[in-house]
């Protein structure tokens, strides 16, 4: 496995598995420069906290992550 980091410029993301993480709602975007990004392998390691928390949680699609009041 890779160094588990985020990665903060899209130039230094090699291929497309990735996870970002966006700060606002999603606007039909990706890749955005305010966004930091994930490698599949280290998300794996903490996938499992989104699976059972997020409502709508996706592997392949855009998900919303919302504060609880």
């Amino acid at each position: 496995m890779d160094e588990i980091r985020l990665l903060t410029d899209v130039r230094a993301l090699k291929g497309t598995l990735y996870f970002e993480f966006a700060p606002g709602p999603y606007g039909g975007k990706y890749w955005r420069s305010d966004s930091v990004f994930l490698n599949e392998d280290s998300f794996g390691l903490i996938a499992r906290v989104f699976i059972r928390n997020i409502p709508g949680f996706s592997w392949y699609g855009p998900f919303e992550v919302r504060r609880q009041a």
